[in-house]
């Protein structure tokens, strides 16, 4: 899994979170071709989240820079429940439980919202 995301304020044209989401479609379309070149079976599936955290470096003898917060769980959620080939875009609207769009509900005391599948229609 590989995270990526727009950090700076303000939103802008080119930093929104209609970018993220164009990225998003964008990794889709380019895996598809790809797998399709290639005579191999590959899909991706893409979780978009919206939200605050926190980052920083960690670790001893391996550094690595980690993201911490409720947003993760809410993006490992839409990610790892979304369909392949296609976005799964999470807004937290309000407390509660996550419903997934294959109806799964996950229930998180702190984090919650509606799930959105966004799909190209570019070819």
């Amino acid at each position: 899994a590989y995270i990526a995301g727009v950090a700076e304020r303000p939103l802008t044209h080119n930093n929104s979170p209609i970018s993220v989401i164009i990225f998003a479609l964008d990794m889709v379309r380019v895996v598809d071709e790809w797998s399709e070149k290639l005579n191999a079976n590959v899909t991706c599936r893409v979780g978009v989240a919206y939200g605050e955290c926190i980052g920083g470096i960690v670790g001893n003898d391996m550094l690595r820079y980690h993201l911490f917060g409720d947003l993760l769980v809410m993006l490992d959620i839409a990610e790892a429940t979304s369909v392949d080939g296609r976005v799964q875009v999470t807004f937290v609207e309000r407390r509660g439980p996550l419903r997934t769009s294959k109806g799964e509900t996950h229930d998180f005391a702190e984090v919650g919202g509606a799930t959105y599948l966004v799909e190209s229609n570019r070819p």
